[in-house]
């Protein structure tokens, strides 16, 4: 079983940043197409928050003009299981990865393009000074998450229902997720054996 602290690698943290990089952008796109179609002051709003969001994930990455381009190889599903090795040609196997997919495999090589060739990019620096504040939180006993802030988002507008959603900042969403993921690994095993002695002692009474 992996220890708490291994959970919180910078390589990890990293992959988590660039995971949040790339729903964040895709959001926002799906929003900017939303205010095209409709002029609603909702979805400006909408927009506004999720700028100031993206630009606190961005800072972190370089503008997406500079990301690197995926091979074809890459871009391919089937790459690593296909015979025909026909990437860069037509194939009849051929199963493009998904646009968000896609970006995330672009991000991941410029970041490994930068570690390999200028681990003193700014890029690099400030991501791994921000993976080490995170790994320092996580692993101090006395850290307390800062209160979320509530923002109610309309349900049922008819009958007047509205869903509260509690917004973490970036932190404390990175410690709470890789937690959870250590807590999942930790009990999921645990429940699955107490689930299979239940449906023993079921099938035997």
């Amino acid at each position: 079983m992996k220890r708490f602290e291994s959970y919180f690698k910078t390589s990890i943290i990293e992959n988590y940043l660039i995971s949040e990089r790339i729903k964040r952008a895709h959001k926002r796109s799906e929003l900017h197409s939303i205010t095209n179609l409709c002029n609603h002051g909702d979805t400006k709003k909408k927009i506004d928050n999720s700028i100031k969001y993206d630009q606190e994930i961005s800072q972190f990455f370089p503008p997406r003009r500079k990301w690197l381009r995926p091979s074809p190889r890459l871009r391919c599903r089937n790459s690593k299981k296909c015979l025909e090795k026909k990437c860069d040609s037509v194939c009849s196997k051929r199963e493009n990865y998904n646009s968000k997919d896609i970006a995330k495999i672009s991000l991941v090589l410029t970041m490994n393009k930068l570690r390999q060739s200028d681990k003193k990019n700014k890029y690099i620096i400030l991501i791994d000074e921000y993976c080490n504040k995170i790994r320092k939180l996580a692993l101090n006993k006395d850290y307390c998450f800062k209160t979320p802030d509530i923002k109610a988002i309309p349900k049922d507008l008819d009958k007047g229902y509205y869903r509260p959603i509690a917004m973490y900042s970036l932190t404390d969403k990175i410690i709470i997720s890789l937690t959870n993921r250590y807590l999942t690994n930790l009990f999921d095993s645990l429940f699955l054996i107490i689930h299979l002695l239940l449906e023993l002692i079921q099938r035997h009474k």
